[in-house]
């Protein structure tokens, strides 16, 4: 296959099915969860849950992000080569890890794991080049999640496991995924569209009571549903990644005219307003 339809495969992978079961695990490890493309493109974190803001202070605030960035770009070169979950140190004093994704022996995406602590790390010495006092470094560093080797090891391996549950998943629909596969191309690349299902039938050739049954055993979303949840994704990826955009403009990208009309819609399926949405991200953890 070739890296455009290593990335197709890879965003197949994360329905919404997928992604719920990534924000559990992320929820109920209190870690973050990232899947990347081989190249390093994040394309989904469970959750929608920010790195730490210990990590964040120490990259932004006590100049570590040169460094920080150096060994990203050394530990996805392994990740792009390793047959097994690995877990390796950062320079600030945690931990983080990588595990393959894998369809059909062809290296399609990563999951990052991290940030964390292990028993027995202990933050960098302070310098007077640091713009937080020791105090708020001790303070946020003891805020992230500790685990023993034990249980880094365990985390990993069901970590794994979820993984080789999505990807056999995959494999075994195959046929059915590749008949949809045009469908899901065109929700993914145009988010501001909106198709009815007889639209989505008539599309691939089906009968609407026929897509219908196959994209929810599939997805295990309705076509709509299925709609509502890529517009929320892209919804979210557009309000933390460009914090200076507007409202308005968010809501044009996502074929809302009305951004008012926008607004109710996220708060409906989100539970806050996308402006709120876009603070907590920032918030302290």
């Amino acid at each position: 296959m070739s890296p455009e339809q290593d990335r197709k495969s890879f965003e197949t992978l994360l329905q919404p099915e997928a992604q719920k079961m990534l924000a559990n695990f992320s929820s109920l490890l209190n870690v973050r969860l990232g899947y990347f493309t081989p190249d390093g493109i994040e394309v989904c974190v469970g959750g929608g849950r920010p790195i730490c803001t210990y990590c964040r202070t120490m990259r932004l605030q006590c100049g570590f992000d040169h460094v920080c960035f150096r060994l990203d770009s050394k530990m996805f070169a392994k990740a792009r080569r390793a047959k097994h979950p690995f877990s390796y140190p950062c320079h600030a004093g945690l931990t983080e890890a990588f595990i393959p994704v894998d369809l059909a022996d062809r290296r399609v995406g990563l999951l990052m794991v991290g940030q964390f602590r292990k028993e027995g790390q202990v933050p960098p010495p302070v310098t007077d080049e640091w713009e937080v006092p020791r105090e708020e470094v001790e303070e946020l560093y003891k805020s992230v999640p500790i685990f023993s080797e034990q249980q880094v090891e365990d985390m990993l391996s069901v970590l794994e496991l979820m993984v080789e549950a999505i990807t056999d998943r995959h494999l075994t629909h195959r046929s059915e995924i590749d008949l949809t596969q045009p469908l899901l191309d065109r929700i993914h690349a145009n988010p501001a569209e909106t198709l009815s299902v007889d639209e989505a039938a008539a599309m691939l050739g089906r009968s609407p009571s026929s897509l219908a049954h196959l994209f929810k055993d599939l997805t295990g979303q309705s076509v709509r549903q299925y709609q509502i949840s890529r517009k929320l994704f892209e919804a979210d990826r557009l309000l933390h990644t460009f914090p200076s955009m507007p409202i308005k403009e968010v809501a044009h990208r996502l074929g809302f005219d009305d951004p008012l009309y926008f607004s109710r819609f996220y708060r409906k399926n989100r539970g806050v307003p996308p402006s709120s949405s876009r603070e907590r991200r920032y918030e302290t953890e």
